[in-house]
């Protein structure tokens, strides 16, 4: 999504273990797509998706990952694919500019061509509004933060139940809140699910 500026930022990956469950996953934080010329490339996301593109790699706003470049993957596995694409929106921003909107409409295209399940994290819910602020727990009954939901849906064309709101931790703050992490949860294992069965339909098609 967009957000504040992020020029050349090279690619990251967080791993995090759940030992409980035996499974391990991996992100990769890739920049932002801005307005007009700025952020990343639609074409580079897609080379992302593919597995293409090696960890390292900066972005450049004019050019996409060339195949002579040293960061070029030319033979990428299941490993280095994405297996799930995960938009994040703000919820107190449902009014994105339109060249930020296309760009996004560019990468869900490239989903669809590389079968590749994708899905919203809408994050800020607590700047969204003010019942929310009070008490997360009414995040599923707020109107005002559904009537955002849907306009997010409507706009970048992913369905309103694949889009998943969470609350941000402030920085600093240093107490868990049940209620918070309980939409976060609910985010991850989703992700979870849908990555999963991409990889269960590439293994066994």
């Amino acid at each position: 999504g967009g957000g504040a500026s992020s020029t050349s930022l090279p690619q990251g990956r967080y791993m995090i273990i759940f030992f409980i469950s035996l499974l391990s996953f991996t992100f990769t934080d890739i920049m932002g797509l801005e307005p007009g010329n700025s952020g990343i490339l639609p074409e580079d996301v897609k080379l992302a998706m593919e597995g293409h593109m090696m960890e390292g790699y900066k972005f450049h706003h004019d050019s996409p990952l060339s195949e002579t470049d040293q960061y070029f993957n030319r033979e990428p596995t299941l490993e280095d694919k994405f297996h799930i694409l995960v938009c994040v929106l703000p919820a107190n921003s449902p009014h994105m500019h339109e060249t930020v909107v296309e760009k996004i409409k560019r990468v869900r295209e490239s989903t669809k061509d590389l079968n590749i399940p994708d899905m919203a994290i809408v994050t800020k819910i607590d700047l969204s509004t003010k019942e929310i602020m009070e008490d997360v727990k009414k995040v599923y009954t707020s109107a005002y933060l559904h009537k955002n939901m849907k306009s997010l849906s409507s706009m970048v064309g992913i369905p309103l139940n694949y889009m998943f709101p969470v609350q941000n931790y402030s920085a600093g703050e240093m107490e868990r809140d049940n209620d918070m992490d309980i939409l976060l949860l609910t985010a991850l294992k989703h992700m979870m699910i849908y990555g999963s069965d991409f990889i269960d339909n590439q293994l066994h098609p």
